[in-house]
């Protein structure tokens, strides 16, 4: 109940912005979700994100407090009518889907225990970001936007559930969906679930597993989507336009350092439109003004987010964990004459190659390659269907930019594989289709988004008709089958599948609950080398440190050929523990290494995986003393 609690909270802020801006439900609750990100984000500035719950549940209150006078004491059915619409039952109907498609699912995923998932960790026992001397995160420097609001559903519940950081993603995408429906005037049942499976769908064409992943790419084309959505689906540009563009603009830079780019060309792409096809202002000043006070805003929004941010990791003395200094105008021509390194140019044909290979689950297999063909034909059609001659030079205009804005997109991620991700992921493609699709997928669902609305604004009489042969043809690229994992006897069994995946890692759950977070560290050996085991345990062992995870085992082996690569001595192991550590936790250990550790043991014959021994330190040496029933 308490992730419907934190729902409820979003709902009650929801309720004062219909009021200011007599705007529905869901044209206003992506706001809502916008302004409690961006509030805590403030008092995490300050040090304390605790303080910026307080007042969210005291917005909450008082926002419903003063709708309930309105609607109930007052008699105004108005206020009332623009909170409980059809978008209102929609959004509460897939906030009990996606609560039962993720309830007690936990992660198992590498990247989200190195960093999606810790960091929320950091931030709800310190209440702080994660950042701060003493944090067991990795990547410190990396945006706080989604963590935030994973941070805040979290907080509002007892105990730390997992399963509420997928609820919290999914819930903001989900918001971003809501304003579709404020432009469906043919309220019928069928087809507002026809426009709901495909909107609730559509994420899924690029990312699976989007409603069961906690990795940001997908979120940040989503924000890009209703980005764009927002401006384009409305023929004037009102005030609450330029408050939500500018809100989203903040947030989406929030969400991951490439958010910038996003922002960017989503509003360049709004103010070439207004300049030079629409040109109201030659017809009404007021209108210019408008335009000027939407970039003005906009602009201080995007330089706040941008900035603070970077002030504050200045502040903290927190480096950056990417070095963009290596990025120089020889380094990117030398990619284009191919007068560069080996791995640089290896990096470079492999990137090349993932771009124009054939990807996907579904029925049509596509490539990034063939994804720009048909946003290109979308493009036409959609021009096609526009009757005024101004709408058709718009869609021409805005996907002449769209496409601009990919090529600059993918000549940036070109450079990051080339020149400053290490080899290792560079002359791997390693996450590439990840951080591609993200620009894809914002475009797809903007494209869906906008031609749905166009049509049944042009073609109201015949709208269903074509709205249920484009789902027919739909199901050609789009994964409707994945919804079924979202149904309860499906959903827990992909839930225990998570809990049974993660039961190697269990001892490490108990270190919080006998370790001291301030003079405790462990140290945890996994022979041969398991990334995953020491990535899980170092989550689970939150707040109590653990080694670094790059020089994670004290015996490297190839997992290809089995050789040992790296051995550290145990003298030098045993100068490692003197200077820091105060436990040793053998997770897994192969026998035919034993012997190379043994005298540094107190009881040899006590070696053994799952195990944990005390570092006893006297003025020499050390000996590792094992602990009974510590579990």
């Amino acid at each position: 109940m308490n992730t419907f609690f934190a729902i409820l909270i979003i709902v009650g802020l929801t309720s004062s912005l219909t009021m200011i801006f007599k705007k529905s439900f869901e044209e206003v609750i992506p706001c809502s979700f916008f302004i409690l990100i961006l509030i805590i984000y403030f008092f995490g500035l300050l040090g304390n994100l605790k303080n910026g719950i307080s007042i969210i549940l005291i917005l909450a209150s008082c926002s419903s407090l003063v709708f309930l006078f309105f609607s109930i004491i007052k008699k105004t059915s108005t206020y009332l009518r623009l909170l409980f619409t059809p978008g209102f039952l929609i959004f509460m109907f897939l906030v009990v889907i996606t609560h039962i498609g993720t309830r007690g699912l936990l992660m198992t995923r590498n990247d989200e225990f190195s960093h999606w998932g810790l960091v929320v960790k950091n931030m709800v026992i310190f209440d702080k970001f994660g950042d701060f001397h003493g944090s067991t995160t990795m990547f410190p420097s990396y945006p706080p936007g989604l963590s935030i609001l994973q941070y805040f559903f979290i907080r509002i519940r007892t105990g730390f559930h997992e399963s509420s950081m997928y609820m919290a993603l999914d819930m903001l995408a989900i918001s971003t969906f809501m304003p579709i429906f404020h432009f469906i005037s043919r309220k019928k049942f069928h087809v507002y679930s026809l426009i709901t499976l495909i909107i609730f769908s559509s994420p899924m064409v690029f990312y699976p597993d989007f409603y069961h992943l906690l990795y940001v790419d997908a979120i940040l084309g989503v924000i890009f989507a209703y980005l764009l959505f927002s401006y384009f689906s409305n023929d004037t540009l009102s005030i609450f336009n330029i408050i939500n563009i500018s809100l989203a603009s903040a947030v989406i830079i929030l969400i991951k350092d490439s958010g910038i780019i996003f922002a960017l060309i989503a509003n360049l792409t709004i103010y070439i439109d207004f300049l030079f096809i629409q040109k109201r202002f030659q017809k009404n000043l007021s209108q210019l003004k408008i335009m000027f006070s939407c970039a003005i805003i906009t602009t201080i929004s995007i330089l706040f987010t941008k900035l603070s941010w970077n002030i504050f990791l200045r502040l903290t003395d927190t480096p950056h964990d990417w070095n963009f200094s290596a990025i120089n105008f020889s380094e990117i021509f030398g990619l284009i004459t191919s007068k560069t390194n080996d791995s640089h140019k290896a990096a470079f044909q492999l990137i090349t190659s993932m771009f124009f290979d054939f990807q996907g689950n579904h029925a049509i297999k596509m490539s990034s390659f063939t994804w720009i063909g048909f946003f290109i034909l979308l493009s036409i059609l959609i021009s096609h269907i526009e009757k005024k001659e101004t709408a058709k030079k718009r869609i021409k205009l805005l996907f002449s930019i769209l496409l601009c804005g990919f090529i600059l997109y993918i000549g940036l991620i070109f450079v990051l594989y080339c020149i400053i991700f290490p080899e290792s992921e560079g002359t791997t493609g390693a996450s590439f289709f990840r951080y591609l699709n993200s620009f894809l997928l914002g475009w797809f669902i903007f494209s869906i988004t906008f031609l749905l609305t166009r049509v049944e604004q042009i073609y109201p009489k015949n709208f269903f008709l074509i709205l249920l042969t484009s789902f027919s043809i739909s199901t050609l690229f789009v994964p409707y089958y994945e919804v079924a994992r979202f149904l309860p006897i499906l959903a827990s069994a992909e839930a225990k599948s998570t809990i049974d995946m993660r039961l190697e890692c269990s001892d490490s759950v108990h270190f919080p609950d006998f370790m001291d977070p301030q003079k405790d560290k462990v140290f945890i050996i996994n022979i041969p080398s398991k990334a995953d085991f020491q990535l899980v345990d170092q989550f689970n062992a939150t707040p109590i440190q653990t080694q670094n995870f790059f020089t994670r085992d004290i015996i490297e082996v190839n997992k290809e050929t089995g050789e040992v690569t790296h051995i550290v001595t145990p003298k030098d192991f045993a100068n490692v523990l003197m200077s820091e550590y105060s436990y040793v936790y053998i997770h897994k250990i192969d026998e035919k290494y034993i012997h190379y550790y043994e005298r540094l043991f107190k009881d040899p014959d006590s070696i053994q995986s799952y195990s944990l021994y005390r570092v006893v330190k006297t003025k020499d040496e050390i000996l590792l003393e094992h602990l009974e029933n510590w579990r």
